[in-house]
């Protein structure tokens, strides 16, 4: 809804500066000129120029970012699964430990054990 009224009022906006400024111009691009064009069709190609460009250079840092994020989501993933890992090779570890002090006979009572 908020673009329809955007585009309305754009369209109202730039026709009114088309019905004022229909002079001609001459566009000189390099070697190549284009005469007796209105002023308002090359305000507004130069404006869809500029448009498209920004568009394209949106997207390909959208697609920068998109890639180093899923890089990221894949690292964390991979650490959380080796941080999986060393937690129950920790807990194999204290359990072993808890078994050579049993077999030892120092049975000293520790309250933080499992």
């Amino acid at each position: 809804m908020l673009t329809s009224i955007f585009v309305v009022v754009f369209g109202v906006v730039f026709a009114y500066f088309a019905t004022i400024n229909t002079n001609q111009i001459s566009v000189n691009f390099g070697f190549y000129q284009l005469t007796n064009s209105p002023i308002y069709l090359v305000v507004l190609i130069s404006a869809a120029i500029g448009m498209l460009l920004t568009a394209v250079l949106y997207f390909l840092r959208f697609m920068s970012t998109y890639f180093t994020i899923g890089s990221k989501e894949k690292d964390i993933k991979e650490a959380n699964k080796r941080i999986a890992e060393l937690t129950k090779d920790l807990h194999k570890i204290e359990l072993e430990n808890e078994r050579l002090r049993t077999k030892a006979g120092n049975n000293d009572y520790d309250e933080d054990s499992l």
